[in-house]
């Protein structure tokens, strides 16, 4: 369990790097098909799906917290291709990056004239538990 948590540990602090399955297992001295099996085995995720999640969080709070344009935001999170970034957070959020942003800059400006919390997260226009306690 020691080395999952040193290799979570290193993907938390590096996923705006390049991280592929060849380079970690090399950095951990492990075999790739070795590093494929903790995550899949003690995560129940693949190292890409569990990659992805991290940057497409962090890409969300970028949206919601910064004026970067969406390129940057993809680059910051991460992604070096600003269709695969798309794809993805598409996939993951439901809308675009650019959809996203419109979404909760929306949302807040109507719980700012509501007089409700705005730190609360709207999504793109599906189900949000965070909206609907």
């Amino acid at each position: 369990m020691d080395l999952t948590c040193k290799i979570i540990a290193y993907i938390g602090n590096n996923f705006q790097e390049e991280i592929t399955l060849p380079l970690l297992a090399k950095k951990f001295g492990i075999g790739k098909y070795t590093l494929s099996r903790i995550f899949s085995n003690v995560l129940g995720i693949s190292l890409p799906s569990y990659l992805n999640s991290l940057r497409i969080e962090y890409a969300v709070y970028l949206l919601q917290r910064t004026d970067m344009d969406i390129i940057n935001v993809a680059i910051e999170s991460g992604y070096h291709n600003q269709q695969t970034f798309n794809r993805i957070f598409k996939n993951a959020k439901g809308c675009t990056p650019k959809e996203y942003r419109q979404s909760h800059r929306q949302a807040v400006t109507r719980q700012l004239n509501t007089g409700l919390n705005p730190s609360r997260q709207e999504s793109c226009g599906a189900y949000n538990p965070l909206n609907n306690p």
